[in-house]
């Protein structure tokens, strides 16, 4: 069995969009959490796509 890397977006091009105008913004508001250091979501999205992987593999 040969393994090779698989690659995947995280983020939604709407989650991306969102970040670029947050950094524009963030230093005038406290507490803007980006999407791509938002640890919580992107874990998720990880485990539903590897779950899935799993399953049709």
């Amino acid at each position: 069995m040969d393994l090779q890397p698989l690659l995947l977006d995280l983020l939604t091009p709407g989650e991306i969009e969102f970040d670029v105008k947050s950094q524009k913004i963030i230093g005038k508001f406290a507490g803007i959490v980006l999407n791509k250091f938002n640890i919580h979501l992107l874990s998720n999205k990880l485990s539903t796509r590897n779950r899935v992987l799993s399953t049709n593999l």
